[in-house]
């Protein structure tokens, strides 16, 4: 579970991330995790974004992860992924045609 004011989030998130893949992001001398990618009612990550973030490398691309989050897709009717997630519509099998997409464009 998280508890992001908890004294030992930063030991809940690290064990977490050996887990799941998440978006990281470097402010200063801590690191900012984006929200879409947890459910803060059920204290968890969000299954979808864990496994688009495995496969956009977010560990190792963190920067690049979080640009395809919020890019609009033109198949996808110009909504980003984030859009997406938050309407209930990220599927996994749309997440592997969008990501495959991003690959053949790269």
């Amino acid at each position: 579970m998280l508890y992001p004011n908890h004294p030992d989030a930063d030991l809940r998130l690290k064990a977490l991330r050996e887990k799941v893949s998440l978006i990281r992001l470097p402010r200063g001398l801590n690191w900012e995790y984006p929200a879409f990618q947890f459910d803060i009612a059920a204290r968890a990550v969000i299954p979808i974004a864990a496994y688009a973030n495995v496969d956009l490398k977010a560990e190792t691309d963190p920067w690049g992860a979080l640009a395809w989050w919020e890019t609009p897709i033109r198949i996808a009717g110009a909504q980003t992924p984030l859009e997406l997630l938050a309407r209930g519509q990220l599927t996994t099998r749309l997440v592997d045609i969008l990501t495959a997409m991003r690959r053949q464009a790269m």
